[in-house]
C-alpha cells in the first residue's frame, strides 16, 4: 500500500488508516467481539496498512488494550495515534470533555500503559471542551512531546480559529475532521485549505458515511440506543433515508464506472494535497479487505465531476 507523509513530520503512513473505535468499543457498539477485533487488527496489518487511530474513550480503554497486546505480540512496528480528553463514568457513558493540561496528562499516562508503550506517535485531543484555551492545551501537548511522551501533537474535531491559536503555543502536526460525499464542512469552512496552507497533515473519518457508502445499508435499518451512530446529524431518520437513497443510486453509477462506491469515496478524500491518510472503520476482517483501494485506482476529471454534482449541494451538518 502507498504511503504518504503526515504533514511535516517524519512519519509515513498507509493511505488507508484503521479507525479502531469499533476495536473493543463495547461503549460505542453493541455485540463487539473481540476475537473478531483482534483479527481485523491483523488482517489490517497484513493488508499494509501501518497507521491505526484510537482513543481512550473507545471501548473505555479496551482499544487501546487490544492494539497494545497485538502490537506487542506480532511484533509489528505500526504508527499509533490517540486521544484525550473526555471524561467517562463507570458504565462508560460520556460525561464530558476535559482539556485541562492537568487531565491531558493523566489521560496521556494511561494510555501509554494500555498501549504498552513508551511513545505515542500521534496524540491528538480529542474534542474542544469549550472553556480551556486552546494554546493552554497545545502547551501541555508541547511538553509531553519535549519529554518524549509522544512524538506529534493533533487535534481532532476542533475547527480553524481553535487550530490558529493552537499553534501559537506550538506546531500541530494533524488535524482529524468528518469528511466524506455527505459532509464537505472541512471544504466550506476552510480547514483543507488551511491545513495545505500550513503543511498539516489532514486526517479524514467517516469516509465511507460511517458505513452508508458501503452500499449495504438499507432505508429501514434501525440502530441500537447504544450506538454512538444516532448522535450524527446524518443518521436522524430524515437524512438517514435521504442518505440511503443517494447512497443507492451512486453505487449503481460506480457499478457501471467500474469499482465499487466506497473506492470513489476514498479516492476522492485522498485526492486533496493536505490529506495524509483515509480512516476506515472495522469490526470484522471481511471489511477492512472490502475496504482496500488499489494503488492504481484514480479518479478522472469525469468521476470529480459526477461527485460534485450528485453531492456538493448536501447538508446534513
Amino acid at each position: 500500500m502507498k504511503k504518504r507523509r503526515l504533514g511535516k513530520t517524519d512519519l509515513l503512513v498507509s493511505e488507508i488508516g484503521l479507525g479502531a473505535a469499533g476495536i473493543g468499543g463495547h461503549n460505542m457498539y453493541l455485540n463487539i467481539d473481540e476475537g473478531e477485533a483482534v483479527s481485523t487488527l491483523i488482517r489490517a496489518f497484513e493488508l499494509g496498512i501501518n497507521f491505526v487511530d484510537t482513543a481512550d474513550y473507545y471501548g473505555c480503554g479496551q482499544s487501546e488494550r487490544l492494539i497494545g497486546k497485538i502490537a506487542k505480540a506480532t511484533g509489528i512496528d505500526i504508527i499509533v495515534a490517540s486521544k484525550g480528553g473526555v471524561r467517562w463514568d463507570v458504565q462508560g457513558h460520556f460525561v464530558g470533555r476535559d482539556n485541562s493540561p492537568a487531565y491531558l496528562r493523566t489521560a496521556l499516562e494511561e494510555s501509554l500503559k494500555r498501549l504498552a508503550r513508551d511513545t505515542i506517535d500521534l496524540y491528538y485531543i480529542h474534542a474542544y471542551d469549550g472553556r480551556t484555551p486552546v494554546a493552554e492545551s497545545v502547551g501541555a501537548l508541547q511538553r509531553f512531546q519535549e519529554e518524549g511522551k509522544i512524538r506529534w501533537a493533533g487535534l481532532a474535531n476542533f475547527d480553524v480559529t481553535h487550530i490558529e491559536d493552537a499553534q501559537t503555543a506550538g506546531p500541530v502536526a494533524a488535524v482529524q475532521a468528518p469528511y466524506n460525499f455527505f459532509d464537505r464542512r472541512a471544504e466550506r469552512n476552510g480547514m483543507l485549505a488551511y491545513c495545505e496552507r500550513h503543511a498539516i497533515g489532514f486526517i479524514p473519518c467517516g469516509v465511507l458515511g460511517y458505513g452508508i457508502l458501503t452500499g449495504k445499508y438499507r432505508r429501514d435499518l434501525r440502530l441500537p440506543d447504544q450506538d454512538w451512530r444516532n448522535t450524527l446529524p446524518l443518521f436522524r431518520r430524515r437524512n438517514y433515508i435521504m442518505a440511503v437513497s443517494l447512497a443507492q443510486r451512486m453505487h449503481e453509477t460506480a457499478k457501471r464506472r467500474g469499482a465499487p462506491l466506497a473506492h470513489f469515496a476514498l479516492r476522492w478524500a485522498l485526492q486533496h494535497m493536505a490529506t495524509s491518510s483515509a480512516l476506515c472503520g472495522a469490526k470484522h476482517p471481511a471489511q477492512i479487505e472490502e475496504d482496500m483501494l488499489p494503488d492504481e485506482f484514480e479518479l478522472t476529471p469525469d468521476d470529480l465531476s459526477w461527485i460534485d454534482r450528485t453531492t456538493a449541494f448536501l447538508r446534513f451538518d
